[in-house]
């Protein structure tokens, strides 16, 4: 059953209004997420999968979008190495990792 049917299943068992549930259900898999791997994966999962699906999808399609994909992971890979490279500047930069998130999906964002 795909997640859209589970949330309006809840929705009309509960009365509330499916949107809750799906943000309280992004918040604890963000919060699980951060426990388990910290802020570093949350990054690097925001970095990864969305871009992956959208290149596969636009891969199937035959778009014009291969360009960009292919520029999106030559760029999130350079800043991959350089993370790592640079690893003190993680420490240096107050809210590096919000920085870093938000700069990736500005990457991406059409």
């Amino acid at each position: 059953m795909p997640f859209a049917a589970k949330f309006k299943e809840v929705e009309e068992k509960t009365g509330y209004h499916k949107v809750y549930f799906f943000i309280a259900s992004v918040l604890i898999f963000t919060g699980i997420v951060g426990v388990v791997g910290g802020r570093k994966l949350i990054v690097d999962l925001a970095g990864f999968v969305y871009p992956a699906y959208m290149c596969f999808k636009s891969m199937e399609a035959g778009s014009k979008d291969d360009t960009q994909w292919l520029t999106y992971w030559v760029v999130f890979s350079f800043m991959s190495i350089l993370e790592s490279i640079l690893f003190f500047l993680r420490t240096m930069i107050p809210f590096y990792y919000f920085i870093s998130l938000a700069a990736i999906v500005y990457m991406y964002h059409p």
